[in-house]
């Protein structure tokens, strides 16, 4: 069995970015390490070879480690790829990279209001208005594009322009039958390098409207 994973320090999360010029470290752990001859990191979305990883303890733990400086922009999956001394290799399942130019965009909320009454809400009734506020920057660039889409569908629902407010990007959403149901919504934000950060999610939920009562007079 072989596994690779980012080897990150406090505070930081092993999906967080690397910025271009910048390096990250990868810790493979390997099943009878001792007939292990090699171990080299590749990326599967390009088919480069990124570097060769070496033997080292970990809390007196054998593993092999490799540290890859990314020079460029871009996309990656990542996978470790283990060779014995009887010259059989083995593959590890993917992870995620992105190498990106500069600082991410920073999304701080998403808030939701009925905007009829601008009172925050996050239940209505189908062909309500939703007030959508985006808190978002970025700090070395600007914002080029901040967009709100339904996670659940896969929809976008429209791109939020500035509001006037410093960081502040708004939408009015007209719902329709199709939302009834629970929308799970969430921003994307994109700068002028295209470094992208998306939001945590807010949930809205879209009642159907109340039925006409009709009354027949004797």
């Amino acid at each position: 069995e072989l596994t690779i994973a980012r080897q990150v320090e406090d505070g930081e999360e092993a999906s967080d970015p690397v910025v271009a010029g910048g390096s990250a470290t990868f810790v493979v752990e390997v099943s009878q390490i001792d007939q292990i001859e090699s171990v080299e990191i590749f990326d599967s979305t390009s088919g480069a070879k990124l570097g060769d990883a070496s033997r080292v303890e970990i809390e007196g733990k054998p593993v092999y480690r490799s540290s890859i400086i990314f020079t460029e922009p871009r996309s990656l999956n990542l996978y470790a790829q283990a060779t014995t001394y009887n010259n059989r290799t083995v593959i590890s399942a993917p992870i995620e990279l992105s190498v990106v130019t500069g600082a991410v965009p920073i999304i701080t909320s998403i808030a939701l209001a009925d905007a009829a009454t601008g009172m925050a809400a996050s239940e209505f009734t189908a062909a309500d208005t939703i007030n959508i506020t985006v808190t978002a920057e970025d700090t070395d660039g600007e914002l080029i594009a901040v967009e709100v889409h339904n996670i659940a569908t896969g929809a976008l629902l429209g791109t939020a322009t500035p509001n006037g407010t410093l960081n502040q990007y708004e939408l009015n959403y007209k719902t329709t039958v199709a939302d009834i149901g629970i929308m799970q919504l969430a921003a994307k934000a994109t700068d002028n390098s295209g470094n992208i950060a998306v939001s945590s999610v807010e949930e809205a939920t879209v009642l159907a409207s109340a039925v006409p009562v009709v009354s027949i007079a004797d």
